[in-house]
């Protein structure tokens, strides 16, 4: 009962937090798939896992060939701390807390556009 009511009273609260604070995108959006495990560890086990990815866009391709166009750049490193908590051997709970770093680059003869933002990206309850 009592990990029934923590575990109601953590999504509630993870519910109320201001969607203003989250931030993604296309690259950085994709390591969280690649974060996710199943979990094989004994019932009231908990396990903390650290990943890290860095996406690097700088291609285009038409039609499936590269394309010389060096203009737009994009890059994207996710740091992933995701926390799990094993129920029984059938059920566990796992939480992932993506910080997201992205720049963008565009250049368009002699002026030159960067835009770089980091912050928390969405959060997954799985």
């Amino acid at each position: 009962m009592k990990l029934l009511v923590t575990t109601l009273s953590m999504a509630l609260w993870l519910l109320s937090l201001h969607s203003g604070w989250s931030q993604t995108c296309c690259t950085g959006g994709v390591p969280i798939t690649g974060a996710l495990r199943i979990n094989t560890f004994p019932a009231k086990s908990v396990q903390l896992r650290f990943t890290y990815d860095h996406n690097k866009i700088e291609d285009v391709f038409l039609d499936g060939e590269k394309r010389p166009d060096n203009h737009i750049k994009r890059s994207a490193k996710t740091a992933i701390l995701q926390a799990d908590y094993v129920l029984s051997e059938a059920f566990a709970i796992s939480a992932l807390v993506p910080y997201i770093w992205s720049k963008e680059s565009v250049d368009q003869g002699s002026q030159s556009l960067v835009q770089e933002t980091n912050g928390i990206g969405d959060i997954s309850l799985v």
